[in-house]
């Protein structure tokens, strides 16, 4: 199920889908987005900027950039994964990078998805469903950012975004889990992963997409090219 917000909605109000000949527009997902689904970000990711502190350490700040649609190079590529870099910027740290990348059938561990789940205020969930979640989904694709040395050693690692679907494999695909870190919230993160995410399954010819959202986010997934009740269908719910 897929919801943006702190918390879970006790009523799941709409089932939206998305059939591979509808038009995908990118538009903006952020922080808050079930309250402010009809209205885009103005900036995706942002540059890292140098300034001192009073003890004239040097601390990375964000500054509002646009690179929705940025893709600097394709780190990898086979079939099923595929990992992008969306932005590189100097580190703090002379020599070394930070990257924001998104990465297709990402090596997630449960441990990280409890700390992302925590962050935005989700409710809890076991560490062992947590990894039962993941081995079972047909695709898991995270955003990360990363800090690089010269050679490319990964210094750190940060899961910042993370969206899962589970398949058939053939005609229908259901998405569920879009988080993104609050601090990174607000810039299109969450669009990047729905359209890279809906895109690769249309490429898999898998002819129906849908997910679960609140009453407050169907304008904002409409815009993404989804559907509330296509053709008068209903979503119907047993919960025990």
């Amino acid at each position: 199920m897929t919801w943006t917000g702190p918390g879970y909605p006790s009523l799941i109000q709409s089932c939206t889908c998305i059939r591979p000949s509808a038009p995908f527009r990118h538009n903006g997902l952020g922080r808050n987005a079930t309250r402010r689904s009809a209205t885009a970000p103005a900036a995706f990711f942002s540059a890292f900027r140098k300034k001192r502190d009073d003890n004239g350490k040097t601390k990375e700040r964000i500054a509002q950039e646009d690179i929705s649609n940025n893709t600097v190079g394709v780190t990898g590529s086979t079939a099923g994964q595929a990992v992008a870099v969306l932005q590189e910027v100097e580190s703090s740290t002379p020599g070394n990078k930070v990257q924001i990348v998104f990465e297709r059938q990402a090596d997630i561990r449960p441990e990280a998805l409890a700390e992302l789940i925590e962050q935005v205020g989700w409710p809890k969930r076991k560490l062992a469903k947590l990894e039962t979640a993941l081995k079972g989904s047909y695709l898991v694709s995270a955003v990360l950012k990363r800090e690089l040395r010269e050679d490319a050693t990964i210094v750190s690692e940060q899961l910042i975004g993370l969206i899962r679907c589970t398949s058939d494999r053939v005609f229908n695909a259901t998405i569920w889990d879009v988080l993104v870190s609050p601090e990174f919230q607000g810039r299109g993160i969450g669009r990047n992963m729905v359209a890279r995410t809906v895109e690769y399954l249309k490429e898999e010819q898998i002819g129906n997409i849908c997910l679960f959202a609140d009453a407050d986010a169907v304008g904002f997934y409409q815009q993404l090219g989804f559907r509330a009740d296509p053709d008068g269908v209903r979503g119907m719910f047993w919960n025990q």
